[in-house]
């Protein structure tokens, strides 16, 4: 049991970190930035020499009707297979990143908390294991529902909620990235928030290693992760 949780921690902290590379509201200062700059320019350009090439191969006959998309989606597909052929991720890709990152940060942790509840409801369980799991729900008490909206898109899109239930909001957060913070909307209609930052994961190591610690051990220690 103890294995998943380390498992499920090592998760968190390989989102936390690609979620810090690809966040494009993250810090302004650091190597994750420069890089992003330098594929955008790269992009760019990307799309300047694709348009030229269109616009040379329209030159003097009516390759294409300018009052409609034509030109434009050809530009699209020509910077496409240039960004192909240079091994560049498309925007519309990159800009799911963080997101995707931002989620796995949450299932990672909602993960750990499953784990840590089954451990602390074990028959003679130390009372430290389950005075930790009780601060866990105090540190985490939207984690459940942040988690179970992220997973069930289907039923939030279409304002449902708890089973069967309706949701009265007039506008339903289906995950929005307000820097470091992941919001959406959960079951109850409230806009729930959570810190994807080293801050949080410091605060469950914290307690996954207090729970660790509220065992007794007969095999040597180690320290993670391991080099």
């Amino acid at each position: 049991m103890f294995t998943q949780v380390r498992r499920a921690f090592f998760r968190a902290t390989i989102a936390l970190l690609w979620f810090e590379a690809a966040n494009p509201f993250g810090d302004d200062d650091g190597a994750a930035f420069v890089e992003r700059r330098r594929v955008q320019s790269e992009e760019s350009k990307q799309r300047h020499r694709a348009a030229e090439r269109v616009y040379e191969t329209s030159s003097g006959r009516p390759a294409f009707d300018w009052d409609d998309d034509a030109p434009q989606i050809e530009v699209e597909r020509l910077a496409l297979s240039i960004a192909e052929a240079q091994s560049v991720v498309p925007s519309s890709f990159r800009a799911q990143f963080p997101f995707m990152h931002a989620e796995s940060f949450v299932f990672a942790l909602d993960g750990i908390e499953k784990l840590m509840s089954v451990i602390a409801g074990w028959e003679g369980a130390p009372s430290e294991a389950i005075e930790t799991f009780r601060v866990w729900s105090t540190e985490f008490p939207q984690l459940r529902d942040i988690r179970n909206s992220a997973h069930h898109t289907e039923d939030r899109i279409r304002g449902i909620g708890k089973p069967g239930k309706v949701m009265n909001v007039p506008v339903i957060d289906m995950g929005n990235l307000g820097g470091s913070e992941f919001s959406i909307t959960v079951a109850d209609g409230s806009v729930q928030t959570i810190d994807v930052s080293l801050s949080t994961l410091v605060r469950a190591q914290v307690l996954v290693q207090q729970m660790h610690d509220a065992f007794v051990w007969t095999a040597p220690g180690w320290i993670d992760p391991r080099g």
